[in-house]
């Protein structure tokens, strides 16, 4: 089992894309400036891992290959044309990603093989139409030969047969002489890329279509039967319909077999994909701090989150000082000597670079209650998140807080600015608990930052039961493989035991919350 959100953002990452998720997209795609995901189960099976991460480098492979592009002057699109075009599109964009990514054919690999599985590809061509026989023939012919797909040896095979039986063996060696080239071409509107080759293969059958003949050979009388047959098929290519052009490009195919929707369904039938819903949901406004919390704050600031600055600023003065200098541990007399400024400990601490990136994720649920009494857990985190705002702010860290229950709450953006009235925290309280889909969330966030170290801080009073423990452990465990450090502070009054989070899960009572946050983002460094 994975936890799926967090494996597909670090893959989006890997191949310098961002990732993104829509409730409502039947599948992945890209925009050109991002990948678009579906709303994903939290934990998935082999199967769903398959598609979603076969599907993120094919698009990714037309977000980085120039491949999202209106059709160049003098192509007249027609569905035969368009759906050649985007065949020989995606083997160009994905030898291309299997140059780019190390990856990348593992994964495409993997999605053609599932797809052979369940029927997306039929290897018997008995009922295809004549533009469809241009199409997939050319189309598993060059997966087959151009990026080794194994698997569609046998489709290739009964396809070209097919193409030839329909086209004559001349015309078919024509058509491929004209493909070839589009799917090794610089950019898809290149002179001799996939728009102008499929333009060029489509006036071809035209030709084929007026002449008669199947290459232009000298006709007797069985040749001009082949060719009178040759002719007929070439002109119902050209002028096939939408309905007799099937779909090739790699992401039309997994929608038009039910999307990822249907590999979660079938996942789920089979007792591997856990689903449940997190919408996540941008707060512009509506978590202003309540007066009664700064007086905590501040308190907090003085006895835990000031000292902690302090010490950070000792450590990180230290070790520029002996950087610069060549001398072991700091000469306080020659201190005036060395220039540091508030983003140094970002810079240089322990002799290596930490920039840093601080998401806090706080319990929004009803049990928290509001923050305007100190009998609430809610007073004290938001407390302890103003407490840790100033003293990353003072450091240059930059850092973001939001909220969960059954939702997640998009609050502060992540910024070094301290926190002040108006800032929108997530200090509102209200629903249910999802904590392993929050900190799935959450991790994904924080996937996508470019600081070297990046750190979770999770807040939560929930009493977790023994399943969604076994989730939140399978998340931790992407989140650690993919070089998110989370830290648990549960409030509760029982004493609780998550053994794969060992030392990185704290326990504190209601008054001690904010203490117990800062001693969570202490222990991470």
């Amino acid at each position: 089992m994975k936890a799926l959100e967090v494996v597909a953002a670090a893959l989006g990452r890997s191949m310098g894309l961002r990732v993104e998720f829509d409730l409502d997209a039947p599948t992945a795609y890209t925009d050109g400036r991002r990948i678009v995901l579906p709303e994903l189960p939290l934990l998935a099976g082999e199967d769903l891992e398959t598609v979603v991460l076969g599907l993120m480098v094919h698009e990714a492979g037309h977000n980085r290959l120039r491949s999202i592009q209106e059709p160049p002057a003098g192509i007249t699109v027609t569905p035969f044309i368009k759906g050649l075009q985007n065949g020989l599109e995606d083997i160009r964009i994905e030898e291309g990603m299997m140059r780019l990514y190390r990856g990348g054919k593992r994964h495409l690999e993997k999605i053609i093989e599932y797809g052979i599985r369940v029927g997306w590809f039929d290897s018997n061509p008995v009922k295809a139409t004549p533009a469809d026989l241009v199409d997939f023939g050319l189309l598993f012919k060059f997966r087959h030969e151009r990026l080794d797909q194994k698997t569609l040896a046998q489709a290739a095979t009964n396809w070209e047969a097919a193409a030839i039986a329909t086209f004559g063996e001349p015309l078919w060696r024509q058509i491929v002489a004209i493909a070839e080239p589009a799917t090794r071409a610089s950019s898809v509107d290149a002179s001799d890329g996939p728009w102008h080759a499929a333009q060029r293969i489509a006036d071809l059958l035209g030709q084929a279509a007026q002449n008669g003949s199947p290459g232009g050979q000298p006709q007797n009388r069985r040749r001009k039967s082949a060719g009178n047959k040759a002719a007929k098929a070439a002109q119902k290519a050209v002028d096939a319909t939408e309905k007799q052009v099937s779909a090739t490009d790699l992401g039309a195919i997994v929608e038009d077999n039910g999307g990822t929707k249907k590999v979660i369904q079938q996942d789920a039938g089979g007792g591997s994909a856990s689903s449940d819903s997190c919408p996540v949901i941008a707060c512009a406004a509506g978590g202003n701090l309540d007066p009664s919390v700064l007086p905590t704050a501040d308190k907090l600031y003085r006895q835990t989150a000031g000292p902690l600055e302090a010490k950070l600023w000792a450590r990180a003065q230290e070790e520029v000082f002996a950087a610069r200098t060549g001398t072991g541990g700091v000469v306080t007399h020659v201190l005036h000597r060395v220039y540091t400024d508030a983003r140094v400990f970002c810079r240089r601490v322990e002799g290596e670079s930490r920039n840093m990136a601080v998401l806090m994720l706080v319990d929004n649920s009803g049990s928290m209650r509001h923050q305007g009494s100190a009998k609430h857990p809610m007073h004290h985190a938001a407390a302890g998140m103003v407490a840790l705002g100033r003293l990353f702010s003072s450091l240059g860290i930059e850092y973001a807080a939001d909220g969960f229950d059954d939702a997640y709450f998009v609050r502060k953006p992540f910024g070094s600015m301290p926190v002040t009235m108006s800032t929108n925290l997530p200090v509102v309280g209200g629903g249910l608990t999802n904590l392993a889909r929050a900190v799935s969330i959450g991790v994904t966030r924080l996937v996508q930052r470019d600081e070297e170290k990046k750190i979770l801080l999770v807040l939560t009073d929930a009493r977790v039961g023994v399943n969604e423990e076994y989730r939140l452990a399978v998340v931790d465990r992407e989140a650690g493989r993919v070089g998110v450090d989370v830290r648990y502070v549960c409030i509760t009054p029982d004493r609780i035991h998550w053994s794969f989070a060992g030392k990185r899960l704290g326990v504190a009572d209601v008054a001690d919350t904010g203490k117990a946050l800062i001693g969570a983002f202490a222990q991470s460094i």
